[in-house]
C-alpha cells in the first residue's frame, strides 16, 4: 500500500466516512477510491489536486461537524500547523501523493481515472 493509501484510509476512519461517500464527494467510483486505499495505485497525476483539495474540503467539515479537531491534531501531528483544517488535510494528502509517486516511480501507479 501506498503512503498516500495509508494516509487516506486512516483519515477515512477517523471521521467515519464509508468509502461510497468520499467518492461520490470526489466524483469517482466506489472502486478508485477503494484500490487508492488498498492497493499501490494512486489518483491519475492531473486529478490528484482536485481530489485531494474535494477530500480535505469533505473530511475537515465531518470533523468540525463533530468537534473532533483536537483529536485530529494528536492523531495526525504532522499536518503543518497554522492553517486551516480543510487546508493541514489537503496538505498531508497532497505530501502523500507526492511522495508515494515518487518513491514508486511506475506509471502502472497510475490508472486512467473516469470518474
Amino acid at each position: 500500500m501506498t503512503a498516500y493509501g495509508s494516509l487516506l484510509r486512516r483519515l477515512l476512519e477517523f471521521t467515519g466516512t464509508k468509502l461510497y461517500a468520499a467518492a461520490e464527494e470526489v466524483g469517482y467510483d466506489v472502486s478508485y477510491v477503494s484500490k487508492w486505499c488498498s492497493r499501490d495505485l494512486l489518483p491519475a497525476p492531473k486529478t490528484a489536486h482536485g481530489v485531494n483539495t474535494a477530500l480535505g474540503r469533505y473530511l475537515a467539515a465531518a470533523i468540525e461537524r463533530d468537534g473532533q479537531e483536537a483529536d485530529f491534531v494528536a492523531a495526525f501531528p504532522q499536518a503543518p500547523a497554522g492553517l486551516p483544517l480543510e487546508r493541514r488535510i489537503t496538505a498531508l494528502l497532497s505530501e502523500a501523493y507526492e511522495a508515494s509517486a515518487h518513491r514508486h516511480g511506475d506509471a502502472a501507479l497510475f490508472r486512467p481515472n473516469f470518474g
